[in-house]
């Protein structure tokens, strides 16, 4: 996992206080053994300190153990029950953390969007089906490319 695609996560308010965690903690048993498990945390605070970044968090389930646990960002796998890369491409976010890049829609010249589309959108879909209006967004420039050429010539 990448530390900075958590620390976007956080910039962005996805992750916040009273979120629930799963995260690879190490414990002790009974008998003083240390041993990993995989818990369910609900954040508390997002600590820095000098040794690096980390949650704070307490135990989710009904245990006995109501303490404060630090939990390391790299060991998160999963925030509100979704993977995090999955997450983040819900945000718009690269698995590094980055932002990524929007598709435009040839036709609306807007970023494109899940879902219904609004009714002027069909109408002028049909128009272009129709051939009665251009897309706003025409990938073949060669008139522009042959005015060029002879300007360049000249």
């Amino acid at each position: 996992m990448n530390e900075k695609l958590i620390m976007s996560l956080i910039d962005k308010g996805v992750i916040k206080p009273k979120t629930n965690l799963t995260a690879a903690v190490s414990s002790y048993d009974t008998i003083g053994q240390r041993h990993s498990s995989v818990r369910e945390f609900t954040l508390r605070c997002v600590v820095e300190n000098e040794k690096g970044i980390f949650f704070a968090a307490y135990l989710s389930d009904n245990s006995m153990d109501k303490g404060l646990y630090k939990v390391p960002l790299l060991s998160v796998r999963t925030v509100d029950g979704m993977e995090i890369k999955s997450l983040a491409r819900v945000y718009g976010l690269r698995a590094d953390g980055s932002p990524s890049e929007a598709k435009i829609c040839p036709i609306t010249g807007q970023p494109v969007r899940r879902g219904r589309k609004p009714k002027w959108v069909k109408e002028k879909m049909a128009r272009i089906a129709a051939g009665e209006e251009e897309a706003v967004d025409d990938f073949d420039d060669e008139d522009e490319d042959e005015d060029f050429d002879e300007v360049e010539h000249a």
